[in-house]
């Protein structure tokens, strides 16, 4: 029964870990470039100043939040990818040590959290310089991106 668990597990991990890969490939080769040179992150602001219809002090405060966050989240990033590697690399092994995996997963699930964590204090700072109306925006932008797409399908969102 364990082993069959720690088969799951293990074919759970490879899955996700050749979605990042292939993520991470798909944005560094495949990914169309932005107009004029922009990055993603700056074409990302521009939408949400118009979507928002920000004022230049509101997008200017959101875009040093939006620079505080990637220098805090990047180096977690990289230990993230350290630790997946690892994880593959023990799991490649003739006699993988579950509780080595265990301590891997673990590890990775901690970084995940910690960037989670920065993720939402950075959503509330930001949404301290919007006004209500622009709240309800915002929030419906992320409610959208974060995965509530299939709600236009159920019987509550034809009616909305």
């Amino acid at each position: 029964m364990r082993n069959k668990r720690a088969v799951f597990i293990l074919f759970f991990l490879l899955i996700i870990n050749i979605s990042a890969l292939s993520t991470l490939a798909y944005n560094r080769w495949f990914r169309p470039a932005f107009p004029e040179g922009r990055t993603g992150s700056e074409s990302s602001q521009l939408v949400l100043q118009k979507t928002l219809d920000l004022e230049n002090t509101q997008s200017l405060h959101m875009r040093r939040c939006r620079m505080v966050f990637v220098q805090e989240t990047d180096p977690i990033q990289q230990k993230m990818q350290e630790k997946r590697l690892q994880l593959i690399e023990a799991m490649k092994t003739s006699d993988p040590d579950l509780s080595e995996i265990d301590k891997l997963i673990d590890e990775i699930i901690q970084l995940e959290s910690e960037i989670q964590k920065k993720a939402v204090r950075r959503i509330l700072e930001d949404k301290t310089v919007l006004s209500p109306h622009q709240q309800e925006r915002f929030f419906d932008m992320f409610e959208h991106h974060v995965g509530r797409r299939d709600r236009d399908c159920s019987p509550e969102g034809k009616n909305r």
